[in-house]
């Protein structure tokens, strides 16, 4: 699999815990968001993300808009 195969766009809620931030989508996986471009824990709500899964429930995003879901 390369790089190109594991890109996502996914929409759903924000959530921050101690450990950063977390993207709930609507099937109910939860998404650990990493990298320079993920959401601050200032956003809040609905949120559309591109990026590349590092792992089983990762993400490093390079693209997060705000907006509905």
């Amino acid at each position: 699999m390369n790089e190109a195969d594991d890109r996502v766009r996914l929409a759903g809620t924000l959530a921050a815990n101690e450990r950063g931030m977390l993207l709930r989508a609507p099937d109910g996986m939860w998404w650990k968001l990493i990298g320079d471009a993920a959401p601050d824990t200032d956003l809040a709500g609905s949120v559309t993300i591109e990026g590349i899964k590092r792992g089983p429930s990762t993400i490093e995003v390079y693209y997060c808009q705000s907006g509905q879901v």
